[in-house]
């Protein structure tokens, strides 16, 4: 059982003015055999859907894929439903992989996680580089994008417009950030809708 409330946790989030994120990486990553014969949209309709404990970065003012702050330029914008949905936080990559052992879980050492850990798993990741949550039992709040987004389907590199982004994942918000490093709502237009704070995500 952690240490912290979930009201600390989006205190926390708020604070630091951070949200957490889920990505598709441009390539899969260490899997199953599950995973590993999903398509690139597919392994994010899977986290959506189902119970599984997810590889998360948390994102904030002025961060990009560019600047590896995260893996993935199309993922999903989580929402803890209780304190112990945090279950490993680090400042920077775990390397964590899927447990062969137990289904839709990571294989990591599993011990109560404090409110200082949270903070400094945001605080003290190097500016160029990401940092790494575990995160099960969560809601999404919406799909996070930074366009250009390009995924490799086998040999073949792929890019989604951001208009087929809201045919992809139907009844769901899309987010990213604008000129001025706000995030903001994007409509199928690709026109701007308003800007969202992270205590609007976290409340």
């Amino acid at each position: 059982m952690n240490t912290f409330s979930l009201e600390e946790l989006h205190q926390a989030l708020i604070v630091s003015d951070t949200f957490i994120y889920h990505g598709a990486g441009i390539a899969k990553g260490v899997g199953n055999t599950t995973t590993n014969n999903l398509s690139y949209i597919q392994r994010l309709r899977n986290a959506i859907n189902k119970d599984l404990e997810l590889c998360c970065s948390t994102i904030r003012k002025g961060d990009s894929e560019v600047t590896f702050n995260y893996w993935g330029r199309i993922g999903l914008i989580l929402k803890p439903k209780s304190p112990n949905s945090i279950t490993q936080v680090c400042p920077h990559d775990a390397g964590t992989i899927p447990d062969q052992n137990k289904i839709c879980r990571r294989q990591i050492t599993r011990y109560p996680v404090t409110i200082e850990e949270i903070y400094e798993s945001i605080n003290q990741r190097a500016n160029d580089s990401c940092n790494e949550w575990c995160v099960l039992s969560y809601s999404v709040f919406g799909i996070y994008i930074e366009p250009p987004i390009q995924y490799a389907e086998g040999d073949e590199l792929k890019d989604i417009e951001v208009a087929s982004v809201f045919n992809l994942f139907p009844g769901h918000k899309v987010y990213v950030f604008d000129n001025e490093k706000n995030l903001r709502e994007i409509l199928p237009s690709s026109n701007w809708s308003s800007i969202v704070t992270i205590n609007e995500i976290y409340k």
